[in-house]
């Protein structure tokens, strides 16, 4: 992923992902895009990890909350490896 300035070119410069399965999505991106996931291990972390690319933090995923109501979030992304 190339670093980039992200108020000049308007790319996605940060991705956070919540999720039922943290552990999953950290395998599913991980081996996706080669990112290597560092989990924070602080109790208030709640374990949140970030990726890394090229020794670069380029997005970030957790665990979403058990109260959290259910969410419907549609955005336009598309992937492919």
């Amino acid at each position: 992923m190339p670093i980039r300035d992200c108020l000049r070119t308007w790319p996605p410069c940060w991705v956070d992902l919540a999720t039922s399965d943290p552990a999953a999505g950290r395998s599913f991106y991980g081996e996706m895009f080669g990112w290597t996931a560092e989990v924070d291990s602080r109790p208030e972390a709640g374990g949140y990890a970030q990726f890394f690319h090229d020794g670069h933090a380029v997005a970030g995923i957790g665990p979403i909350g058990s109260d959290t109501p259910p969410l419907l979030d549609a955005p336009c992304v598309k992937a492919s490896k």
